[in-house]
């Protein structure tokens, strides 16, 4: 009677493929398979270890920068900045209504008065431009814009800023709403749009960072985990035991493919379905 195989049913391609998971999670599986390392492994595996742990290390010290940058920019500060440009565009549109006071018909006599030391002629001219402005930029002194989300109330500051520029108003806001204020809201977009890429999620230096750990990390799970493969020998059953028990967290922490956790994460969803795998082109060492 024939001996059934003992290696027949094993199949590899679990363990030569890192899952798809957020670095977070690497990090605990790289963990999981360092403390089932088998005892007095070959020494290229103990190498292979040492290296998956070291990019562990890296990787934590990075979540941690990262954790304190997202804590330090916290929340109210995006309110306090939210409320502070909802407050200068509405300065300047009140500073163009403003003028509208020196078209009031009381003030008609001063046309021709000849006491008056300002050219009030030259003020109504004004008076009557800011009012053009007022209207070209806010409408009927609507700022609707202000009680829009983060997102769409900076694109939308972003287009009126675009048509200030444009159709070269500067120079008309500068005269007409003071020299600071259309600079100082200039500025404070820039500051705005920062934070609504932070706040939905856009690429920042440490997200990147965190993205090239990640791919860092599964080679070097990968490398570890092949190597530990080699471990396997026909002509002794008891190392496919071994080997399974060394390499169990490539299986438990690998999601379902139906699952959601297969691009849970920031960092997995933006590398979905690029598993890496023994034999990949990209070197090992990152």
């Amino acid at each position: 009677m024939a001996t059934m195989d003992p290696f027949a049913s094993l199949e590899l391609t679990p363990y030569q493929t890192a899952p798809q998971l957020p670095l977070q999670t690497l990090v605990v599986l790289s963990n999981a398979l360092s403390s089932r390392m088998p005892d007095d492994p070959p020494a290229y595996i103990a190498a292979a270890e040492l290296a998956m742990r070291e990019v562990v290390d890296e990787s934590e010290q990075a979540m941690v920068i990262r954790l304190r940058q997202t804590n330090e920019v916290s929340v109210s500060a995006d309110l306090e900045l939210d409320n502070a440009i909802d407050g200068l565009w509405s300065l300047l549109r009140d500073r163009l209504r403003g003028w509208a006071r020196y078209e009031r018909p009381g003030l008609n006599v001063l046309m021709e008065d000849d006491d008056l030391v300002v050219d009030f002629e030259a003020v109504r001219a004004k008076a009557t431009r800011a009012g053009e402005l007022s209207v070209r930029l806010f409408g009927e002194g609507s700022l609707e814009m202000l009680s829009r989300s983060y997102p769409e109330q900076s694109q939308l500051m972003a287009n009126l800023l675009e048509l200030i520029e444009s159709d070269d108003l500067a120079d008309d806001l500068l005269d007409l709403g003071g020299e600071e204020l259309l600079p100082i809201i200039q500025r404070c977009q820039a500051l705005y749009e920062s934070m609504v890429d932070r706040r939905s999620g856009k690429d920042t230096t440490s997200r990147a960072d965190l993205r090239v750990l990640r791919s860092k990390l599964q080679r070097r799970i990968v490398r570890y985990s092949t190597l530990v493969l080699t471990m396997l020998d026909e002509s002794k059953p008891a190392t496919r035991e071994l080997v399974e028990a060394a390499l169990q967290p490539m299986i438990t922490l690998r999601p379902q493919r139906s699952g959601a956790g297969a691009g849970d994460g920031d960092e997995a969803e933006d590398e979905e379905g690029a598993e890496v795998a023994a034999g990949d082109d990209a070197p090992v060492d990152g």
